[in-house]
């Protein structure tokens, strides 16, 4: 039976210490700051994991707060107090709830049975927000192994995203795919029958340096790019009405 939240196995093998200077860290952290960059409000990340994205947004002074049902610990110490971590997020202060403006659920509604139930009990719960931020993996056809391990339910495209918002009044900002240059490598090892990595270790010396670079030019690929060549994740950006 697949799990909406992560264990300490799940935590341990996706998120390891260093693992922010990972490529795909680096790609995602830029371009969800750059999304971010007019925001002005309180945002809060639900399914915040170890933190990452609430340490770099905050590093680049956005208001940023993460919310982890699971048991994970801060990937940055310094983030504690922006962290309510093995937390419902629909169970936080009331005060705090009505201060959030932007909510971000960036790969977090594939792990969930019911995302549209999830997703409008979010609007119930903060009622304040302007802008919801998703981002999910793209594609049923890159469906891996991968897939399987970290509990998905399914992933996304332009037409079947749309199922995620049945019922909620909005409207488009973005809707973009983005890693366009992983979409051949994860299809080609899915057609080989080869599975994917599960478990990822962070780099360090010039590896470092190296995913630094790879990193930065993924997220000048998801400017570049035309938004509807297929990647292996999905952006949606909405307003509220």
């Amino acid at each position: 039976m697949k799990e909406e939240i992560y264990d300490e196995n799940h935590f341990e093998t996706n998120y390891p210490n260093g693992i922010q200077d990972n490529y795909w860290n680096v790609a995602r952290n830029k371009f969800i700051a750059s999304n971010l960059k007019n925001e002005k409000g309180i945002v809060l990340d639900i399914g915040c994991g170890r933190g990452i994205v609430v340490n770099y947004l905050r590093k680049n002074t956005i208001n940023c707060y993460g919310v982890e049902f699971g048991n994970s610990k801060p990937i940055d110490s310094k983030d504690k107090e922006f962290l309510f971590l093995n937390k419902n997020a629909f169970e936080l202060d009331k005060n705090f709830k009505n201060s959030v403006t932007t909510i971000l659920l960036l790969d977090v509604l594939e792990h969930m049975k019911n995302p549209n139930e999830f997703l409008k009990n979010c609007l119930i719960e903060f009622p304040n927000i302007s802008n919801i931020c998703i981002s999910l993996p793209a594609r049923m056809e890159l469906w891996t192994n991968y897939d399987e391990f970290y509990g998905h339910y399914k992933r996304y495209n332009f037409d079947n995203s749309l199922e995620l918002l049945n019922g909620v009044n909005f409207k488009f900002l973005k809707k973009q795919y983005f890693f366009h240059l992983l979409y051949f490598p994860i299809l080609i090892t899915k057609y080989f029958g080869k599975g994917r990595q599960t478990e990822f270790k962070p780099p360090k010396g010039l590896l470092k340096i190296i995913h630094l670079i790879i990193g930065k030019l993924f997220y000048l690929e998801s400017i570049l790019l035309p938004n509807f060549l297929p990647g292996s994740s999905l952006w949606l950006e909405l307003k509220m009405k």
